[in-house]
């Protein structure tokens, strides 16, 4: 830290002698333009690196809460002045209780980490200078590193992690990932018109961060700045343009990542103490139940209720139940679709575990003027007689089921309810689309409430098997467009939206609706 420090205090006295603070009022608006293009890309940077860390950790079994995973990740950004990165590790302790059985995932995962962007800098380094050496023994670093982990995990935990996949992901990654602050790099040299060329500049960016790594030195202070400087004035940059455009750089990069992750620490601590404490709350639904009618705009509120609901009566009338058989809505909520398929002339009972949402569902039913038998209950144990429904549905609750063994169970139980060749709805988001996935898993618990990115989704291609019931072959899928769209939009891409549910895509939908049907 002393080396650091008295380096950069040896660089802005240089500057100074070269009259940097004329240079610096001369030029500041550039400067200022450079500062918020190496800051977006630091940004961007930070979002891609902070999604790479999600997955792995969600991979490894913790699925911890995405707002929650984000806020971990961003409050420990500061551990950069920490030699080799180690102050990272201290997400290992934050971690809790609830998840201390995966702290040496958590350990493994910043080991991966450090050695793939260690071998994505050689790779660009070993590109510019057209020698192999550098790649080739980072790459020799990074095979050792995984080999060391596979055995670790085969010999304690029988695992073959990691997985061929997912170190493809962490390989692809951490190259995005570190071109970014090239790309930072390059914008500031535009900018400050710098002689350079985009070998020159990616030379130059990779040898000062590889050099800082290597030493050890916390985020680089000084020892990156310094091989930064000396390698543009020897790409034929000035020494001031040197100094002044590495100072921007660093300013952008590794100090906006210090104060920013500051920032976010200090303003939820208290948030964070209650992670580590507690961990994820298991009234999540009692908690927002207030806003929760808030979450989705209304008006697609009251289209996917449409179509949820017209997707089941169609269904039940094709298999000859009326209107007036019985039926249970599992996981009511606030009571919107039990209440209109009770309007709609349907026998309906709800039941939820969620006190608060319940309160709601019941003001729904006397606000209609419905008689709805309306429970507090849950999973896996349903105060019905055996065979007393004549359908049951589920809409967007198994995906809470996140235990493996919770689902079969939750199935059995399910099929003891219904009266024989009674039909249960499973009502999912489908995820077979890679980009919807990623919507659900990573933004959509961003913005909005409902979830918490610890949900594990359900395919229609890999359905819980359930005794005494079959699944059938034809599911329903339906809606494409995303939830943020406008009423216009919305009815101007509708008919598009009708062609793909019926086409070849129709698998590739937002929803979708499997039948359970119970054996004579």
């Amino acid at each position: 830290m002393v080396l650091g420090l008295g380096l950069t205090s040896f660089w802005l006295e240089k500057a100074m002698e070269l009259e940097g603070s004329r240079y610096v009022l001369r030029n500041l608006p550039l400067l200022v333009l450079g500062f918020i293009a190496a800051a977006s890309f630091t940004l961007f940077n930070l979002g891609l690196r902070w999604a790479r860390w999600h997955f792995l950790i969600r991979r490894v079994g913790a699925y911890l809460g995405t707002k929650d995973s984000l806020l971990i990740y961003l409050s420990t950004l500061p551990a950069v002045i920490t030699p080799f990165y180690l102050g990272e590790l201290l997400r290992v302790v934050m971690l809790g209780k609830r998840y201390s059985r995966y702290r040496f995932d958590v350990a493994a995962i910043w080991l991966m980490e450090r050695c793939s962007d260690l071998l994505a800098l050689c790779l660009f380094l070993s590109w510019a200078r057209g020698r192999s050496v550098y790649f080739l023994a980072s790459a020799l670093l990074w095979l050792c590193a995984v080999g060391l982990l596979r055995m670790i995990y085969r010999q304690v935990k029988g695992s073959d992690y990691p997985q061929p996949f997912t170190l493809a992901v962490l390989l692809l990654s951490s190259l995005a990932a570190s071109i970014l602050p090239g790309l930072a790099l390059w914008a500031i040299a535009r900018i400050l018109s710098m002689p350079l060329n985009v070998v020159k500049i990616i030379d130059a960016f990779a040898s000062s961060t590889i050099f800082g790594n290597i030493t050890g030195a916390p985020s680089g202070i000084g020892v990156t700045g310094s091989v930064l400087v000396l390698a543009l004035q020897k790409s034929g940059v000035t020494l001031l343009d040197a100094i002044e455009g590495t100072w921007i750089y660093r300013m952008g990069t590794a100090w906006l990542v210090i104060v920013l992750g500051t920032m976010i620490a200090l303003t939820f601590r208290r948030r964070l103490l209650a992670i580590y404490r507690e961990g994820l709350a298991d009234n999540h639904f009692d908690q927002i139940a207030q806003q929760y009618s808030q979450e989705i705009p209304s008006w697609i509120a009251e289209r996917l209720l449409t179509r949820k609901i017209d997707v089941m009566q169609r269904r039940l009338t094709a298999h000859g139940l009326g209107t007036n058989s019985r039926g249970m809505d599992l996981g009511c909520g606030q009571g919107w679709h039990v209440c209109e398929m009770a309007q709609r002339g349907y026998q309906m009972y709800g039941v939820d575990r969620s006190a608060e949402q319940l309160k709601f569902a019941v003001g729904c039913a006397e606000e209609r003027g419905l008689n709805v038998d309306l429970r507090a209950a849950s999973l896996p144990t349903l105060p019905f007689p055996d065979n007393f429904f004549d359908f049951v549905y589920a809409i967007n609750v198994f995906h809470h089921l996140t235990d493996d063994e919770a689902r079969p169970k939750a199935l059995e139980e399910i099929v003891r309810v219904l009266k024989p060749q009674g039909i249960f709805f499973l009502q999912e988001i489908n995820t077979i689309n890679p980009l919807f996935r990623i919507y659900m898993g990573y933004l959509f618990p961003l913005i909005r409430g409902i979830d918490l990115g610890t949900e594990k989704w359900i395919r229609t291609n890999q359905l819980p098997l359930a005794r005494g019931a079959e699944w059938q072959k034809d599911c329903d899928y339906f809606t494409f467009l995303p939830d943020f769209i406008s009423p216009g939009l919305m009815r101007f891409f509708e008919g598009i939206e009708r062609f793909l549910e019926w086409s070849v895509f129709r698998k590739w939908s937002a929803h979708y609706v499997a039948r359970l049907v119970k054996q004579a």
